[in-house]
C-alpha cells in the first residue's frame, strides 16, 4: 500500500525539472493548511518561500513532492531564476525569491517555462540590490 496520498501520488510521477513552480505552490499552500510551516512557509509578504527546518523538510516534506536530494533541490530553483536572499539583517535572509512566484497569483507562474522564468530574473543580484519584499506588497498587493 502507497504511503502517498492520490495527490501526493502525482508529484512523484511528474518531473520537478518541468513544472517546478506547480509544485513547489502546491507544497507551500499544503505546509499551510496541514501546519507544517515550522518547516517550510511562505514569507508573511507572500513573495517568497523560506526553509525552516532542513532536517525536517528533507524527511517528512520533499519526499511527498521531489525525487531530488535537498542539494539538487537548491540547484533546481537556481535553474529556475529562483535567488537565495542574502541581505544582511533582512527578515527575508535565507529566503528564495523569484518575482513571478507570489502567494495567492498562481496564474503568474502556473504555465511558465524554464526558460522564461530564467528570462524574467536577472542572472545575479547583489545584496544590495535585493527588493524590499515588504514595501513592494504594500506597493503592490
Amino acid at each position: 500500500m502507497s504511503v502517498f496520498t492520490s495527490k501526493e501520488s502525482e508529484y512523484q510521477d511528474s518531473s520537478a525539472r518541468y513544472e517546478l513552480p506547480r509544485i513547489l505552490y502546491d507544497m507551500l499552500e499544503d505546509a499551510f493548511n496541514q501546519d507544517n510551516t515550522n518547516i517550510v512557509s511562505w514569507m508573511p509578504h507572500g513573495r517568497a518561500f523560506k526553509v525552516h527546518n532542513r532536517n525536517d523538510f528533507e524527511t517528512k516534506i520533499m519526499p511527498r513532492y521531489f525525487t531530488e536530494k535537498y542539494d539538487s533541490f537548491r540547484y533546481l530553483l537556481e535553474q529556475w531564476g529562483f535567488c537565495r536572499l542574502s541581505r544582511r539583517g533582512s527578515k527575508d535572509r535565507g529566503a528564495y525569491y523569484h518575482r513571478l512566484f507570489v502567494r495567492g497569483r498562481r496564474h503568474l507562474s502556473s504555465n511558465l517555462s524554464k526558460k522564461e522564468a530564467v528570462e524574467s530574473m536577472p542572472e545575479f543580484m547583489p545584496a544590495e540590490d535585493e527588493p524590499d519584499l515588504y514595501q513592494l506588497a504594500i506597493e503592490d498587493p
